[in-house]
């Protein structure tokens, strides 16, 4: 499918230091959708200066050395992709600069739209980001117990073990067992980590997973928690989604903008009790349980890779 003239798009982000980012999963998708419209895609090194007709930048203020060296060169259209924590940024000069050179803007979430300034909003397109499910899904009742799942890397913006120590609060007749994922990218955590593994018989640290081991993980599971204080438009909101696993979430913007306001899911960030009593009712209470699924079921829509296709190729259209 070609929507546009075909042309020569670069896709930078920040760099990864080898870890399986959420930048880095956004952008190995974006490629193969722009590939897939018959433009030349390739995704560039951070350090490096983009010899391409199009950039696309994720994230303002970590790929800001890219943004600066491809606007000052004059040689082309840029888009930059508002990602992560990039929204705690905006009084930044980056922030500012990298937004004002942008010809568009991306969002994960319409929430995102919204806090941006008049002039910001007027060249901004929200995209949220689609979900190609697994091919065969994985079977709930597998493994005993009331599976909860966590996904994502230990960071402090992910408040990563909250998961972890709400569950030591749980009754002891509760069967919940955590199963967590992700790479330690805060060296502490490691600690934390081993203390929880020794203390805590419900608990269980998978490592780093790729991304079909990751969307295994949240199909198999009865619930995910995602218990970050801060996201700009979390993928792995949307892999729950289109796996139909019920999620408790953080009521944070990045969430909020996802999901809407009445999802039935969320707990205030660090409320440790708040959350071991919401995973307590889904295990215990069937009707709060379906209430949940019916919630998440509601949004599957909005995650058609096909969708996410054409937004981008919209988007393409009006910066030729």
């Amino acid at each position: 499918m070609i929507s546009s003239p075909p042309r020569h798009i670069g896709i930078t982000i920040p760099p990864n230091h080898g870890i399986g980012t959420g930048n880095l999963r956004t952008a190995q998708r974006l490629l193969k959708f722009l590939a897939n419209q018959g433009h030349r895609v390739e995704l560039l090194p951070a350090d490096g200066l983009a010899d391409c007709e199009v950039l696309i930048a994720l994230n303002a203020v970590k790929s800001f050395p890219a943004i600066s060296r491809f606007y000052r060169s004059g040689q082309g259209k840029l888009v930059v992709v508002v990602t992560g924590t990039d929204l705690n940024c905006r009084d930044s000069e980056e922030w500012n600069q990298a937004l004002t050179w942008a010809d568009r803007i991306v969002v994960l979430q319409e929430r995102a739209k919204a806090v941006l300034s008049p002039e910001f909003q007027k060249k901004t397109e929200v995209i949220i980001q689609s979900v190609r499910p697994l091919p065969e899904a994985g079977e709930r009742g597998e493994r005993s117990g009331f599976q909860v799942c966590v996904v994502g890397h230990f960071r402090e913006e992910k408040d990563p073990m909250l998961t972890a120590l709400a569950s030591r609060l749980l009754d002891f007749e509760s069967a919940i067992q955590i199963r967590q994922a992700g790479a330690i990218l805060e060296e502490r955590f490691l600690r934390e980590i081993e203390d929880e593994r020794f203390l805590n018989p419900r608990y269980q640290w998978l490592g780093e997973l790729g991304r079909v081991e990751a969307q295994r993980l949240i199909s198999e599971s009865d619930l995910m928690v995602l218990s970050s204080t801060s996201e700009g438009g979390p993928a792995v909101v949307g892999e729950a989604v289109v796996a139909g696993t019920p999620i408790l979430a953080t009521r944070i913007d990045g969430v909020v903008g996802l999901l809407g306001e009445d999802y039935p899911g969320y707990f205030e960030p660090h409320d440790l009790v708040g959350l071991s009593k919401l995973m307590a009712k889904a295990e215990s209470e069937q009707g709060f349980y379906q209430e949940l699924k019916r919630a998440v079921s509601l949004k599957k829509e909005q995650y058609d890779p096909a969708r996410e296709s054409l937004d981008w190729a919209a988007l393409l259209r009006k910066i030729e």
